[in-house]
C-alpha cells in the first residue's frame, strides 16, 4: 500500500502469448479508487472504516512505450481530498496496446491510506447484558502497532428530528437522523491497542467513533441495543420505525416474535404478506415498543414481509411535533432443509488423461442423508480458463430460487426512503469488476461438455461417461439435481494433464513471406528423468520445413528447442504439424504427442471498407470508383443515394439498434434515436430484430428500462438490480420525458414520478465533491426542466456562485431557457456565471468525453435559439 502525499512507482508488464516480451508498445494505466478493506493479520476482527460517504475521481497516470523486456514504468503522484477519512482501495488498470491498437489489460489493486495512522475498533457485546466491549488499535500501514498514547471513543445514540420544510404552494414534512453522543472517553494504548467498556441503558441504535487528532481517519461502528442485549450491526436503518425478530430465521412451525418500535406510543397496524395478504392485526404501541407474534407456515417459504404502520395516538395537550404515522417493512426468512438436496462426486479421480473416455459418478441424497432415486440430473463439465476469463460463477439454483423476494406491496407517504436488502444470489454469469480490462477476443478453442439431462438409480447415483478431448488443463464439472419436492448443485476441479505435455507459441496468422520462431516447450512432470525426440513438418502455404531433434529432459523439469518458419508468397490456410516421441533411458516409447497448430496466410488487410459521404448541390453530378483496393471478386461498392440528410445516420442508427446489450446506458442509448428518428423516412425501410415494428421496439424498450426500478425509484443498472445508478437514472429520464411530453407513447405514471423523485433528489444533494458529480447535477436539473418540474426548476439557483465545468453550466443555461423562455436572461446567464473548461476524466459514470461536450453544448444553444453559425459547426 501507500501513503497519501508520497509518490507511488507503477511497473507494467507485457508479453505475447506464450511468447516474447512486448517490445516497444504503447501502454496506458489509470487509477480508480472505491471503500477499501484493510485487514491486517495480527488485528482480526477490528474494523478500519467508518460510516462518511466520501467518492474520489479516477485518474490517469497517461501513456508510456514499453521497453526491451515489455515493461513500462508510471510514477503516480499519491493526492487524496482531505475528506478521505478510511482506508481506499486503489484498482490499476494498465494497458498494452497491439499493433493494431486492441488493448490487453490486466488489474491489481492496492490500498491506499489518506495519513500513516489508522484507527480501528473492535465491538464485542457481552452475553445476556446491555454492556458492550470496545477494543480499539492504532495501526501503521505496515501493519505494525503505530506510536499513539491516547484515542478518543464516543457512543452516539440515534436520534430523528420532525421538521417541516414550506415552499410558497406545498408543505413537506421530514425527518432528519441525528447522532447525539452520550459519552466520551480517553482510552490509554500500549502496543497499539487499548479497551474500554460501555453500559447501554436504552433500547436503539447506536454508533461507537474512535478517533484522534493525530490523524484524519477514524472508525465507526454500528450496534442495535434490545432485549437486553446488544447485537452488532453493518449501519444504522434509516427508519423511523424499526422491526426486529428474535431469530435470523425460522422453519416452518415456529412461533415467531416481532418487536416495532416507534418514536411514538399509539397503534401499529401489522400486515404479513407473502403471495398474498396473509394477516392483518392492530397491536398497541406502548412506552415506544409493541410485540407481535404469529406462526410459521408452509406457505411462507422462502420469506414473508412484515409491514408496520404506526399511528399516532391523539393528545390534546402541546408535544413535539411528529407525523401522524410512519411505515416500515422487514423480511421474515424461512428456512425448509427438506426442499435442498446433497449432490457429491463420491468417487471423483485426482486426475484424468487427455483423450479418453471418463465415467464421473454423481451421488443425490436428501436433507436426511437417504439416497434420492430419480432425481434429474445435469453435468456440465468446462475449461476453468474459461471461467476465468468470463468471471463465470457456478450457479446455486437453491439459493436463487430460495432468494428473499420483494414484497408486492404500493404506498404513499411521508417518509418513503427505507432500503431493504432484497438480496439478489448469484446465480453464475459474467461480472462487470471481474471484466475489467479483460479481452473481448479467444482464439484458443473451448472445452466445454455437457450430459444433457439423466436419472438417478435406486441407491440415488448415476454415471455419466465423459468423451475427454486432447487437453491439457483443469475442468469445472457442475451438477445440478432436482426432483419435485427438491434441488441442489454441487462443483469440484478435475485436473486434465498427461505425465508429459508440449507447448508450442507462434504467431496467430502470418503475412505472405513473413519468418518467425517458434518456441516449443516440453515438460516431463514424472519422478524420472526421459528423452524426446521432438520433430516439426509443414504444409499449405509455409514453406517446407521438416525436421527431428532429441533432448533429453530430467524428473519433473522442461526442455525447449526454438525452430524458424516461413511463409511462402501465397495467402490461404497453413499448418504445422509437431509430434513428441517419449523415450525411457532404454529408448522404449512411453508416450506419442502430436499437436496440428494452424496459422492462416493473409493479404496485408483481410477485410477493410472505406466510407465517403458526399453531398451534392443541385444540378452537380459525381463519379464513383473503387480505388485503393487489391483486384478481388469479392471487393464490392455500395451507393446509398436520398435526399434527406438523416440518410448519414443510417449505419449508426442500425449499429445502435442491433446493439445486443442491454444495460441501463445502453437501453436508452437505444431507445433514444428509435424515437427521436421514429418518423424519419431515411429510416423506413431499415430492417429490425425479429421484424418487429419501430413502435413495439420503443414500448420495449420502456418496459425494459422499468424493469430496472429500484425500491429508490432510480434504475439499477441491469435488471433485477438492488443499488440505483445514479448518471444511468438521468439519462433514462431524459429519454423518457421526450417520449412523456409527446403523448405518443404511453409512460407508466407512478413509475415516472418515483424516478422523478430520485432524480429530484440527486440535485438537492450535496454531499458530493468532485466536477462530475456537479455535471450530473446539473444534467438533472435540465431533465427536470424539459418535464416542467417546479422543485427541480428552483435549483438553478443553486449552482450561481460555483465554477462549473463548462458543459454543466450549458445544461443549466438549457434549463433556464426551457423554463423561462427569456434568451436575453440566458445570454446573460452565460456570460456572468463562473465557468471552466471540462477537463475531468472519470471511468465511467457519466461517460465523460469531448464528443458528449459538444453535445450538450448543441443541446444548450438550441433550447436559446442563438449563434446559429456554432449550431452549424457543432451539428
Amino acid at each position: 500500500g501507500c501513503v497519501a502525499g508520497t509518490t507511488t512507482d507503477i511497473e507494467l508488464a507485457g508479453r505475447q502469448l506464450l511468447g516474447p516480451p512486448a517490445a516497444q508498445r504503447r501502454a496506458a494505466a489509470s487509477i480508480s479508487f472505491s471503500r477499501g478493506s484493510f485487514s491486517p493479520a495480527d488485528w482480526k476482527g477490528y474494523t478500519f472504516n467508518n460510516d462518511s460517504d466520501v467518492r474520489l475521481d479516477s485518474s490517469s497516470c497517461g501513456e508510456q512505450t514499453t521497453d526491451d523486456q515489455g515493461i513500462a514504468k508510471f510514477r503516480y503522484p499519491c493526492n487524496l481530498s482531505d475528506k478521505a477519512t478510511f482506508p481506499l482501495k486503489a484498482t490499476i488498470t494498465g494497458r498494452v496496446y497491439e499493433i493494431s491498437g486492441r488493448a490487453v489489460a490486466a488489474n491489481t489493486d492496492v490500498m491506499v491510506f489518506p495519513t500513516s495512522l489508522t484507527l480501528g475498533l473492535m465491538l464485542t457485546p457481552q452475553a445476556d447484558s446491555k454492556k458492550i466491549d470496545v477494543s480499539i488499535a492504532a495501526v501503521q500501514p505496515n501493519e505494525k502497532p503505530a506510536d499513539l498514547q491516547t484515542a478518543k471513543v464516543t457512543i452516539e445514540h440515534q436520534m430523528w428530528g420532525y421538521y417541516v420544510r414550506r415552499y410558497y404552494n406545498n408543505n413537506e414534512p421530514n425527518w432528519g437522523c441525528t447522532w447525539e453522543a452520550t459519552e466520551t472517553r480517553d482510552v490509554a494504548l500500549q502496543d497499539g491497542k487499548g479497551a474500554t467498556t460501555f453500559d447501554v441503558p436504552e433500547w436503539g441504535y447506536y454508533r461507537v467513533r474512535v478517533y484522534s487528532p493525530e490523524t484524519r481517519q477514524f472508525s465507526t461502528q454500528t450496534f442495535y441495543s434490545y432485549y437486553g442485549k446488544c447485537r452488532v450491526e453493518d449501519a444504522a436503518r434509516p427508519t423511523l420505525v424499526k422491526i426486529s425478530m428474535d431469530k435470523p430465521s425460522y422453519k416452518i412451525g415456529d412461533t415467531a416474535e416481532v418487536r416495532i418500535e416507534s418514536p411514538y406510543d399509539g397503534k401499529a397496524f401489522i400486515v404479513l404478506q407473502g403471495n398474498a395478504l396473509e394477516q392483518l392485526e392492530p397491536i398497541k404501541i406502548e412506552k415506544n415498543v409493541g410485540i407481535a407474534k404469529f406462526k410459521i407456515k408452509p406457505e411462507h417459504f422462502p420469506n414473508l414481509w412484515l409491514e408496520a404502520t404506526a399511528v399516532h395516538s391523539v393528545s390534546l395537550e402541546p408535544m413535539q411535533a411528529s407525523p401522524f404515522s410512519s411505515f416500515a417493512a422487514a423480511p421474515i426468512k424461512v428456512d425448509a432443509p427438506d426442499k435442498k438436496l446433497k449432490v457429491s462426486f463420491p468417487n471423483l479421480q485426482k486426475e484424468i488423461r487427455p483423450d479418453s473416455k471418463q465415467t464421473i459418478e454423481v451421488e443425490v441424497l436428501d436433507t436426511n442423508g437417504k439416497p434420492v432415486n430419480a432425481a434429474e440430473l445435469t453435468l456440465a463439465a468446462v475449461d476453468e480458463g474459461i471461467h476465468l476469463w468470463t468471471g463465470y460463477k457456478t450457479p446455486n439454483p437453491y439459493e436463487w430460487l430460495t432468494r428473499l423476494r420483494r414484497p408486492d406491496l404500493k404506498r404513499n407517504h411521508y417518509y418513503d426512503k427505507v432500503a431493504y436488502e432484497d438480496k439478489k444470489a448469484d446465480i453464475g454469469g459474467d461480472q462487470m469488476a471481474k471484466r475489467l480490462g479483460k479481452g473481448d477476443d479467444n482464439w484458443i478453442k473451448p472445452v466445454a461438455l455437457w450430459s444433457g439431462p439423466v436419472t438417478t438409480d435406486k441407491n440415488g447415483r448415476v454415471k455419466i461417461e465423459l468423451d475427454i478431448p486432447e487437453y491439457d488443463g483443469e475442468l469445472r464439472l457442475v451438477a445440478v439435481a432436482l426432483n419435485q419436492q427438491a434441488l441442489g448443485s454441487t462443483d469440484s476441479r478435475l485436473p486434465v494433464r498427461r505425465p508429459y505435455m508440449l507447448q508450442t507459441g507462434q504467431p496467430r496468422f502470418l503475412l505472405p513471406n513473413d519468418t518467425f520462431q517458434s518456441r516449443t516447450v516440453f515438460f516431463n512432470t514424472t519422478d524420472a528423468p526421459c528423452k524426446v525426440r521432438i520433430g516439426w513438418a509443414t504444409n499449405g502455404n509455409l514453406k517446407k520445413a521438416n525436421g527431428e531433434k532429441e533432448l533429453e529432459v530430467a524428473a519433473k523439469k522442461e526442455a525447449e528447442i526454438t525452430i524458424e518458419f516461413a511463409a511462402s508468397d501465397g495467402i490461404g490456410a497453413s499448418e504445422i504439424i509437431w509430434t513428441a516421441t517419449v523415450l525411457s533411458a532404454d529408448d522404449k516409447e512411453l508416450d506419442k504427442l502430436t499437436q496440428k497448430i494452424a496459422i492462416p496466410v493473409n493479404i496485408p488487410s483481410g477485410f477493410e471498407t472505406k466510407h465517403e459521404l458526399v453531398t451534392l448541390k443541385p444540378g452537380e453530378s459525381k463519379s464513383f470508383a473503387r480505388e485503393g483496393f487489391l483486384e478481388s471478386d469479392q471487393s464490392e461498392v455500395k451507393l446509398s443515394v436520398g435526399p434527406d440528410a438523416l440518410l448519414r445516420l443510417q449505419k449508426a442508427f442500425k449499429y445502435a439498434i442491433d446493439y445486443p446489450y442491454g444495460c441501463v446506458e445502453q437501453t436508452t442509448s437505444k431507445l433514444l434515436p428509435l424515437y427521436v428518428l421514429r418518423h424519419a423516412k431515411a429510416f423506413l425501410d431499415v430492417s429490425y430484430q425479429d421484424g418487429q415494428t419501430m413502435s413495439a421496439m420503443i414500448n420495449a424498450g420502456i418496459e425494459r428500462l422499468f424493469s430496472m426500478q429500484t425500491g429508490s425509484g432510480g434504475l439499477a443498472y441491469w435488471p433485477g438490480g438492488s443499488e440505483p445508478n445514479e448518471y444511468g437514472s438521468i439519462y433514462a429520464l431524459h429519454c423518457l420525458t421526450l417520449i412523456k411530453n409527446d403523448r405518443e407513447f404511453k409512460i407508466p405514471e407512478d413509475n415516472f414520478k418515483a424516478l422523478q423523485a430520485f432524480v429530484r433528489k440527486i440535485v438537492t444533494t450535496w454531499d458530493k465533491e468532485g466536477d462530475h458529480y456537479l455535471y450530473d447535477r446539473a444534467y438533472a436539473t435540465y431533465v427536470l426542466a424539459l418535464g416542467g418540474d417546479i422543485d427541480g426548476i428552483q435549483q438553478i439557483a443553486r449552482f450561481d456562485a460555483i465554477e462549473m465545468p463548462k458543459s454543466a453550466r450549458m445544461l443549466l443555461a438549457a434549463a433556464l431557457a426551457k423554463s423561462t423562455g427569456d434568451v436575453a436572461r440566458v445570454q446573460k446567464y452565460l456570460k456572468e456565471k463562473p465557468v471552466k473548461e471540462d477537463s475531468y476524466y472519470h471511468f465511467g459514470g457519466d461517460f465523460y468525453s469531448t464528443l458528449k461536450n459538444s453535445a450538450v453544448e448543441l443541446i444548450a444553444l438550441q433550447q436559446t435559439g442563438e449563434d446559429q453559425v456554432r449550431r452549424n459547426d457543432l451539428a
